[in-house]
């Protein structure tokens, strides 16, 4: 089975319709969202809509609870509050109840011997960021004990893929707002 993880789309509806004709060109068996879907950006709505439409797996990620939990972001930069706040009023009761359905975190068999586990930020938090240069220890840390041989995670809006002790760690980057 080929997968896609797409991550990160911020309510940009033209960048994910760009990463979507991309992946149907690319023969995918299942298309994973790793969260951070509709806040921030100009159409939450329409990218709610549709994401609904492609009836996915999503994974909750921070910006998908602030909607849900806007109490969350009142220490946030004023630009950035104000632009959460925009987004929540754009949405339906429908919408905040799709937002809701997201799971924290989804595991997949590949094959026989190797397990996929996908989450936004890490294992721990959908708000810890795990970067290229994330020192081992913490590594450890966010991964000890779990048997996932890849994991694949959002949230930093940076594409990396590394290796950790037998792991592959992967992160698609963002679709809809780049940082820095």
């Amino acid at each position: 089975m080929r997968y896609a993880f797409i991550s990160d789309i911020h309510g940009n509806l033209q960048s994910l319709e760009l990463v979507l004709d991309d992946i149907q060109k690319s023969n995918v068996d299942q298309i994973v969202c790793l969260g951070d879907v509709a806040s921030l950006g100009p159409q939450p709505r329409e990218v709610i809509a549709r994401i609904r439409e492609l009836q996915i797996p999503i994974i909750m990620g921070n910006h998908d609870n602030y909607l849900l939990n806007p109490e969350l972001t009142e220490n946030h930069h004023p630009w950035m509050r104000a632009s959460e706040l925009w987004c929540i009023e754009q949405l339906s009761t429908e919408d905040f109840d799709f937002l809701r359905s997201f799971q924290p975190q989804l595991s997949f068999t590949l094959d026989q011997n190797i397990t996929l586990l996908a989450f936004h930020g890490s294992l721990r938090s959908n708000e810890e960021f795990l970067y290229p240069d994330t020192p081992a220890e913490i590594l450890e840390e966010v991964f000890a004990g779990q048997p996932a041989q890849v994991l694949i995670g959002g949230h930093t809006h940076v594409q990396m893929l590394i290796q950790h002790k037998g792991m592959t760690l992967l992160n698609p980057g963002s679709a809809g707002m780049p940082f820095e």
